[in-house]
């Protein structure tokens, strides 16, 4: 039994390190050509001022997708998740089919989504809410049944037993405990979507990402400064906002009638202004053959790519996929645990922990095509480009991640062994570690999740992964071979689903 211990503690050290290595991880590179990082940053300083009011009506409308997006997502995903539980329902089978079709939606990142929709619904927001919607369904529906599958049901059982219906149990004994961790999960995705909906743009879906790559291409990278400087403000008024409603979310019993209708009342003001300016005119001629195309090419994929295993074939391309995610993940969080214990106002002073937050914030706000650009420059294009932009990626999510698991440690157990004469080292050691190890193992296998998806699209910008092939693809309508990648990434997305499930229960 030891030494299956020893093997499993083995196996992800060697996974990393085969990781990095295959994708080409060099010190040595990094040592000498890190400074390249900083001569697109130093550009960017200081930004354009006079470029505001230009970046304002296409920020407007990454703000309105976020927003339409997501509430569209979360209001279809409710009854789905809620479905998708058998212990609501009592159907298994129906249970099993609705979170295979869920699973399946998850494994498609949203830039592949948003490129799809513009093609079938055409260019601009509409194409870019739809893909929100789309995203936020499947994150949204999947959370919803995870909660649901781990209520204690012990008062809906003793109402079915008395004779009542499953939606009247539903009702008035599960949904009083959903909806608070249900409207909880809907602000996270919105935090998620504000930063996805700013590169939407890059595939024509709308919203400040077409001047980012209008910038991009032309290389004014103050403007560039200008448009990122705005998009943290936002990300961080986002964030703040969702922290505080969370936080009331947890306390239901605590909040004023009026505060909450209050809240009510300017929720659906603005996903009312979200929606604003939309005209939906059903999908045209050209966009239903599109659509026809991409089910046919997923139906009937390009075999000769599926089993081809060289250079360009799918399993070489999924593997490096792989491999990036893998890699960039360690990093990132190997880099965020220190970050955050500075970052943790129950471990550190409140100055240097407001700092810390502060740089995370700003390093989440950075869309992974900027990171990725940035990298190339000292790595040049492939896919170590990629494992440093997901390592970036992965530092400022990890980083936010684990300042909220560090926060919830007790406090008054800590300052008990200070106050025993501890030393900060052992305080970490016997404190902090033991009763944070297991909630920041799952933050890091959720960002490898995370990062599986995101590492797909980084060939868009050279960085490596299956990305690029993938949106040559779909640009040049060969659906046959869109579709032998996009049926490699759903089985890539839906393995490591399982993996990491059976990983949590251990």
């Amino acid at each position: 039994m030891r030494t299956v211990n020893v093997i499993r503690r083995c196996l992800i050290p060697t996974a990393v390190l085969l990781s990095l290595w295959f994708c080409g991880f060099s010190l040595t590179v990094l040592l000498k050509r890190g400074g390249q990082a900083f001569v697109i940053l130093g550009q960017m300083i200081p930004p354009d001022i006079s470029y505001i009011p230009k970046i304002l009506r296409p920020l407007a409308a990454t703000v309105k997708m976020s927003i339409g997006g997501s509430a569209a997502g979360a209001l279809l995903a409710l009854p789905v998740g809620a479905l998708a539980c058998p212990l609501v329902t009592g159907n298994r089978g129906l249970a099993i089919i609705l979170r295979c079709l869920v699973n399946v939606i998850r494994a498609v990142p949203v830039l592949v989504a948003a490129l799809a929709a513009s093609f079938i619904l055409g260019t601009g927001a509409l194409a870019g809410t739809a893909a929100i919607a789309f995203f936020t369904f499947g994150i949204v529906a999947r959370m919803t049944w995870e909660k649901l599958d781990h209520m204690d049901y012990m008062a809906s059982e003793a109402l079915l037993a008395a004779g009542n219906g499953r939606m009247a149990v539903f009702w008035h004994s599960v949904w009083p405990k959903l909806l608070p961790v249900y409207l909880s999960d809907s602000l996270y995705a919105l935090e998620i979507n504000i930063r996805h909906a700013a590169i939407l743009g890059y595939v024509g879906a709308g919203g400040v990402g077409l001047l980012l790559n209008e910038k991009i291409a032309w290389r004014e990278y103050a403007k560039m400064g200008m448009i990122l400087l705005l998009l943290f403000v936002v990300v961080l008024v986002v964030e703040q906002t969702g922290e505080y409603l969370r936080l009331k979310l947890k306390h239901p019993e605590s909040v004023k009638a009026s505060f909450r209708y209050i809240m009510i009342i300017i929720g659906l003001v603005v996903i009312g202004w979200s929606f604003s300016g939309m005209e939906w005119q059903g999908i045209p001629e050209k966009g239903a053959k599109i659509l026809a195309g991409i089910v046919g090419g997923i139906l009937h994929p390009d075999w000769s790519l599926i089993l081809n295993m060289t250079g360009s074939g799918v399993p070489w391309l999924l593997l490096e996929t792989l491999c990036i995610a893998i890699g960039g993940t360690a990093i990132g969080a190997m880099l965020a645990f220190p970050a955050a214990l500075i970052g943790s106002c129950a471990i550190s002073p409140r100055v240097p922990a407001f700092c810390m937050r502060f740089v995370a914030a700003a390093v989440r706000t950075l869309p992974a095509i900027i990171a990725g650009l940035i990298f190339i420059r000292v790595t040049g294009p492939g896919a170590f480009a990629g494992v440093m932009t997901m390592a970036l990626l992965s530092f400022g999510m990890c980083c936010r991640m684990f300042i909220h698991t560090l926060d919830q440690i007790d406090r008054e157990l800590l300052a008990a062994f200070k106050a025993m004469g501890c030393g900060w080292t052992a305080r970490m050691r016997h404190v902090v570690w033991p009763e944070c190890r297991k909630a920041l193992t799952a933050d890091v296998w959720y960002r490898l999740d995370v990062n599986l998806r995101d590492a797909s699209v980084l060939g868009f910008v050279g960085a490596g992964g299956i990305g690029a092939p993938l949106l040559f693809s779909m640009n040049g309508y060969v659906w046959n071979m869109a579709g032998a990648y996009l049926l490699g990434l759903l089985i890539l997305v839906l393995a490591a689903d399982v993996f990491s499930a059976k990983v949590s229960k251990r």
